[in-house]
């Protein structure tokens, strides 16, 4: 119990969000890899889109309830 006296609102500072982006290979041998890579990209972008607007909401709930 003694350890955590001193854990008001002292420390509540927010974490850095660490992303790193994977390159993706092209492969030129079949018909469809345009169609594919287009399909990872936008898959890329919705889940990173994703992950901030998380860091976002967390961000916003802590300082409303801080």
């Amino acid at each position: 119990v003694s350890e955590r006296e001193h854990d008001d609102d002292e420390n509540d500072g927010e974490g850095g969000s660490g992303g790193g982006d994977g390159g993706g290979g092209g492969g030129n041998s079949g018909d469809g890899c345009g169609v594919i890579a287009m399909i990872a990209v936008v898959v890329v972008v919705v889940m990173l889109t994703a992950v901030v607007m998380m860091m976002v909401v967390v961000v916003v709930v802590v300082a409303i309830v801080v």
